[in-house]
């Protein structure tokens, strides 16, 4: 069922017109294939061409566990050194960011963007690699329980307000089908990308998390596979699909 936007409305108080982002030094190892990255990138800069809808981009997937983080956080990361775009990357994976893909790649240093609205927040929750274009933050819209932490008006009046200092914010969610934050970003976002992993992710959750983005008036930009397997040398792959297989 899509969810009801029309009610928990509330109005934005000033403090989320600035954001504070901190600097630190350091870089990110990617792991993924670059020929996959740099599909995925023109992909989605192609969508961005075409949409004036926002330039939000969120990654997916219907179970943990997928690498889905991964894809999107390198994803980001790849359009900020090698496009030129100035990207804001927000995992919402998590209630803090040392639970999640940013601890795993040791992109620390940060709080909750919700924690900090709460007024609670030692830290500045978002955090710029010095040099670069890509910036980082943690974004906990539910609790562990699955209970919705912010509004929904106050999600869209805050990344509106992201959008308003960078090219592309680029966002992460997971476990989809059990939980309400693909039901809120999917629709105001530009697009979504579905990752599934190889040999695990059943068709039927798959087909059950593409018809949640579609009720709720999202678009499915295309799919990403994880944890695929190679039984024969990837020689032969490349020699029986020339031009069409990828790393």
């Amino acid at each position: 069922m899509p969810i009801d936007t029309a009610e928990n409305q509330t109005t934005p108080m000033h403090k989320y017109e600035t954001i504070p982002t901190v600097k630190i030094n350091g870089g990110m190892k990617l792991v993924l294939p670059n020929g996959r990255i740099t599909s995925l990138v023109n992909t989605i800069l192609g969508h961005l061409q075409e949409s004036s809808k926002s330039a939000i981009i969120h990654f997916t997937s219907a179970n943990k566990g997928v690498s889905a983080g991964v894809v999107a956080c390198e994803t980001a990361y790849y359009l900020a050194s090698n496009e030129g775009k100035k990207v804001l990357f927000l995992d919402t994976d998590s209630n803090a960011p040392y639970e999640g893909i940013l601890a795993k790649k040791n992109l620390c240093d940060s709080e909750p963007i919700d924690l900090y609205l709460s007024q609670n927040a030692e830290r500045a929750p978002l955090v710029n690699l010095e040099g670069t274009n890509f910036s980082y933050g943690c974004l906990g819209i539910e609790d562990k329980s699955g209970n919705l932490k912010m509004k929904i008006a106050d999600i869209k009046y805050l990344l509106d307000t992201l959008q308003q200092d960078y090219d592309i914010i680029i966002m992460h969610s997971s476990n989809a089908v059990k939980n309400d934050i693909t039901s809120i970003i999917s629709p105001i976002s530009a697009g979504t990308v579905v990752v599934v992993e190889a040999e695990k992710t059943r068709m039927p959750v798959v087909e059950e998390l593409i018809n949640i983005v579609n009720l709720n008036g999202g678009k499915i930009l295309g799919s990403v596979m994880t944890g695929r397997k190679y039984y024969i040398p990837k020689i032969i792959y490349k020699i029986f699909f020339s031009g069409k297989f990828r790393d």
